[in-house]
Order: structure tokens, then sequence, then C-alpha cells
């Protein structure tokens, strides 16, 4: 999807434009060229006026502060950059359908519309240095390589730019934007001047998932798929609103989806009074006096408890209308909105160690309950199999096809999974590389850095670990004992979940870096009982070492 060094860019224009417009600026135009870019039948856009929401009221406290930098600072600041931040006006996410036929992600470009001419040539060379030209469609634009990708630059005109991952702006470029389409209304909208308009076409998105993905959307629920365009914008006028409205194709499907908000509605009221009672126990605690390391996690809970309070009054008569074929939900920004968001930024200031600890713990928790799962799994495997699995399936001749956490799906209930695979092919065949994207929730650790189809699970492989690549390991090999011998660890580096690459074990091979998704740098791993253990950074390598192995005679050292 958007690449992380793409969403940074994005977050700057932001920052930019907000600390920028404090200054003065020439008579906004209205320049359609930025939303000519959007094709009406793509996928879905964003569209912000970046100048008239940091110019609305809701800010005002924001623009004094940020006025008191003084002129120097301010006009130092803005000299820095190219565009000029005072003269950032608009900013526009495209997203479109894939162009190659292998390409399985949506193309983003993101547009920025200025209110004075961006000077081409010290973008060129201070913005982008080294950036090449290149051709597309007939029009010239540019790529500029950095470390981890390249990204395609192209000038729309004097006052627009637009940018992204190189194909995403090639493709863009190859052919002229459609005017007709689902997105037509919602172009308008932004182009009337709705501050900010969140458009997408839901049915062109429900072409791009893997099939199964929207059949493992509970039934309950099942109907609000059917939407065909949804939009949601924001409103300053009437003392501001925003709207969000799901488009359905028929009146039908529109009262089946009413009907499944309603029961959302009620499920997450059974949510809010069981988090309410979970919150007041921790507001209220002992009885006893609290120490100051409670004091942050007490604190938390008071304020979650007032937030639930109200969502929970929200709920009690949610704006929602149906009209026709759609779906509408008006809600009114709330009164004094800079003062929410100052107080916001506060108490998130004061919060996070709190917000940071509990979400750590919650994380460990359910990385634990992975690997119990996984676990208890292996040893069902064994029950049926008699013995575990091997590290791979293979073929006839021995060459690797599919990972171990394949052959485990009917015992983590997905045995409907399982049966999609072609066993007799390798993971990334044509047909088996489609049930990527379609990994278990428990092969994914919450803490970790997420890879859309890849897992940080593995096993250690040969060299007397508890895995060989092709045979099985059945429990009575296991002289060391279960509760001394690592089942599955976790590794730094993640793997595509169904390519049977683990790791190959060497007594005299250097380790890989395990885990490093919590603080102190301790990990997780599964024991050949099937019972979690958390192992600590300065676990000496020989007690480690001493754990890999099934039957070395080598029991792990006191320290484990």
């Amino acid at each position: 999807m958007f690449r992380p060094r793409m969403a940074w860019l994005v977050v700057a224009a932001l920052i930019l434009t907000f600390a920028g417009s404090t200054m003065p600026r020439a008579a906004q135009r209205d320049l359609p060229a930025d939303l000519a870019f959007v094709p009406a039948d793509g996928i879905g856009f964003i569209h912000v006026r970046l100048a008239d929401i940091w110019k609305s009221n809701e800010f005002k406290e924001w623009r004094d502060t940020l006025l008191k930098a003084g002129d120097q600072a301010l006009a130092a600041f803005d000299q820095r950059f190219v565009p000029a931040p005072s003269s950032i006006d608009r900013l526009t996410v495209v997203v479109a359908a894939p162009t190659g036929p292998d390409q399985r992600e949506p193309n983003v470009v993101v547009i920025l519309a200025t209110t004075k001419p961006i000077d081409q040539d010290k973008f060129l060379e201070h913005t982008v240095p080294g950036a090449k030209k290149e051709q597309a469609g007939g029009k010239t634009y540019y790529v500029y390589v950095d470390a981890k990708e390249k990204i395609g630059i192209y000038f729309v005109n004097d006052r627009t730019l637009a940018f992204g991952p190189v194909e995403a702006v090639r493709a863009a470029l190859a052919k002229p934007a459609a005017r007709q389409g689902d997105l037509s209304a919602a172009l308008k909208q932004a182009q009337d001047g709705k501050p900010l308009v969140v458009a997408v076409n839901a049915a062109a998105l429900s072409a791009l998932l893997p099939p199964g993905v929207l059949q493992q959307v509970p039934p309950p629920f099942q109907a609000l798929t059917q939407a065909k365009l949804a939009t949601l914008t924001l409103d300053f006028e009437k003392n501001g609103q925003i709207d969000l409205r799901l488009i359905y194709g028929n009146a039908q499907q529109a009262d089946d989806a009413e009907q499944a908000v309603k029961a959302g509605i009620q499920m997450a009221k059974l949510f809010i009074a069981k988090g309410r009672d979970e919150l007041t126990k921790k507001v209220l605690g002992d009885g006893k006096p609290g120490t100051l390391e409670m004091l942050p996690e007490a604190a938390a809970s008071l304020f979650g408890l007032g937030a639930l309070n109200r969502l929970e009054e929200f709920l009690a008569n949610p704006p929602l209308k149906k009209e026709g074929t759609a779906l509408h939900l008006s809600v009114p920004l709330p009164q004094g909105g800079s003062a929410v968001l100052s107080m916001g930024a506060i108490s998130t200031a004061l919060l996070v160690p709190a917000v940071q600890k509990v979400r750590e713990a919650a994380a460990r928790t359910q990385d634990a309950n992975n690997l119990k799962q996984l676990g208890i799994a292996m040893y069902n495997y064994d029950d049926v199999h008699k013995g575990f699995p091997a590290a791979a399936i293979c073929d006839k001749n021995g060459k690797p096809l599919l990972s171990w956490r394949v052959a485990i799906l009917p015992f983590i209930q997905k045995e409907h999974l399982y049966k999609q695979f072609k066993l007799d092919e390798p993971w990334d065949s044509e047909h088996n590389k489609k049930l990527l994207p379609l990994i278990p929730p428990v092969y994914v650790i919450p803490a970790a850095p997420h890879k859309l189809g890849e897992t940080h699970y593995r096993v250690f492989v040969g060299g007397g670990a508890l895995f060989d690549l092709d045979k099985q390991v059945n429990r009575a090999q296991i002289t060391d004992g279960p509760s001394n011998t690592i089942m599955i660890v976790e590794t730094a580096e993640s793997v595509p979940w169904t390519k049977p690459e683990d790791i190959p074990y060497d007594a005299q091979k250097p380790l890989p870096k395990l885990g490093g998704f919590y603080a102190g740098g301790v990990f997780l791993v599964a024991l050949a009982d099937a019972s979690v253990r958390t192992v600590s950074p300065n676990l000496r390598e020989a007690t480690l070492r001493a754990a890999i192995t099934r039957a070395g005679a080598d029991i792990p050292g006191a320290d484990w």
C-alpha cells in the first residue's frame, strides 16, 4: 500500500502548511488541476483544503501560539523549503487501480496545490537532488532515487505538484484521468470548497481484495460490505459537522446495512459495559492509597471511563438516517475544538507512559497466546500423524514447497484454508501465492512491524534442533526434555508465512537476531511441551544453544 517514505512526505506537507500558513499569503485561486488528476472511476481520494482548515476558528489558538515564534523565525522557516510552506494550499491523495498484470497494490499519488508558482529549478536542485528526466504519455516527469525507493515527480502546472512511487506516477501520466465515474459527485463536493472530502469506491476496492476476505466479516455485518461508495466530508458552516455517507445499489441493501449498524451498536454497548467495569476497578483501586507508579494507569483509566460514558451517550441516539439507497451519519463538531485539541495533546503527553505500558502488555499477552495455540496445534498434529510436522512440505525429490505453518492449518481451525493450497506446488506458484494475504491472525505478532502475508514465528531446522527439513520428529526423540527444548521462536526478520524458510541450525555458526519487539529486548518462545517462556536478551549463548537442541545431553544452565 502507501509506502513509509511517502507517508512521511504527506505528514511533512501537513506540518509545513500549518506552520507556514500563519504568514501573509496571496489570495487563494481556485485551481482545478489537482482534482483533475483524480480519475473518477478510481478507487478513491482524499482532498484536504489545508489552508482553510488552518485558518478556521478551531485552530485560532494554535495559530496564535505559532506566531509567538516571531516574524524573523517564521520568514526564515518559509525560505528554507520549496515550495514555501506559506504557499501550500491543498493536499490530495489519489488511489487508483493497479495497472500491471502482476501488480496487486493500488497506485497512490499525492498532489500539492500552492497559491504561488513553484520554482521548479530550485525544487529539483534542493529538494530532490539528482532527479532524472523520464517520459510517460508524452509528458516529462522526474525520478528521484533514495536509499529505499524510486519517487516519481510531475509538475502538473506551475502551482501543482504530483509525486508518488514512480510506477504510480507513470501510470497516471500514461492516460488522461476518467472524468465520469462513481467518484464524480465527491469530486464536485471537493471542488465546491468542502474543507475535507474522503471518497472510497468500495466496489472497486473490494475487487482488489484476496478471495474470501470479505466472507471473513462476521455475518451480522456482512451487509455493510455491500456499499458501492463511501464518502466523508467536513464542513465548517453551521458550527461545523462531519458527514459520513454509505451508498448502496438498492433500497433493500440499505435496509440490511441499517440493521447491521443497529446490531453493531448493541454489541458496542455490551463491550462498553464490560470495559466500564474494568476501568472502574482500576480507578477505584483496592481502597488503599496509591503510589506514584500507579498514577499514570489510574489517570488513563479515568480518562477512558469518561470517554466510554460519552460514547454510550452518543450511541443512545446516533444521528443515523436512511435516505433511499444511502445511510447518512451527521456528527456536529465538538464545541471549542481548539481547546479539545489542546487538552488532548496535554493528556496524551501525560498518559503516554501508561498507554505504552498497557499496549505492550496486551501485545505480549496476545503473542504468548499465539505461541500457546501453535504449540497445542503441534501436539494435535503429533497425535494424528505420530510426530511433529517436518519443517517443510517437500516434493518427491525432497525440494521444499510449503512451510510447516501450512501443514498445521487444520489444527488451528483453518482447514478450509488448508484445502485451498495445492500441496504439490511451491509457495510462490501462481495459485498458492494468491493465498499469502490470507495469513491467519495467530501467525502475526501484534508488536512486530507488519508486512502483509509475513510472519516472525519460525523454527530451528537440522543440526540436532527439534525440526528436520523433510522428516518428522516424535516426542520420544526429545531426550533433553520438552520443557528444555525450543519449538518456535520469534525472529527480528519476517518471512512469507507459507514459504519454507526457517532457521538452519549449526552449532558453529552465529544465531540470527531474535525478537526485539519489547522493552528490554526480551522475546518469547514456545517450548516442546507447548508452554511459553519469556527469554532475557542476557541469556548466555551456551544456554540458548542447549535449549535449541532436542537430544544434545546439554540441559540449559541455571539462567534458563
